[in-house]
């Protein structure tokens, strides 16, 4: 269930599960189990993963949304946002938080 909401929430990149609920990692990278056996240390994720994440559908359509509620003309939008990303489906995740701030920053109409 921990997972689900910080999946569903967008929070997984900030937080992570209580590391009680992690195996306990040897000196030599190996992964014990509860019961004591050893399992071979798993190969790390590649940290550049996060950097080629793409903001959802959903998270597209609502910022589309909330420009719309607030009367921003696309133009206006290409313009503040030119060379962060080339399309809608070239946004990236991480900066998904940071357009809707500045969405909410402007004046209706803009």
């Amino acid at each position: 269930m921990v997972a689900a909401v910080l999946i569903g929430v967008g929070a997984s990149v900030i937080f992570t599960q209580d590391l009680e609920d992690l195996p306990e990692i040897g000196i030599d990278g190996s992964q014990e189990d509860p019961a004591g056996r050893k399992e071979s240390p798993k190969p790390k994720s590649n940290p550049n993963a996060q950097a080629n994440r793409f903001a959802t559908p959903k998270q597209v359509g609502f910022i589309k949304a909330q420009i719309k509620k607030k009367g921003i003309q696309e133009k206006a939008f290409s313009r503040e946002w030119e060379g962060e990303f080339d399309s809608w489906e070239d946004i990236p995740f991480g900066q998904v938080n940071d357009i809707l701030d500045w969405i909410r920053e402007q004046k209706n109409g803009k």
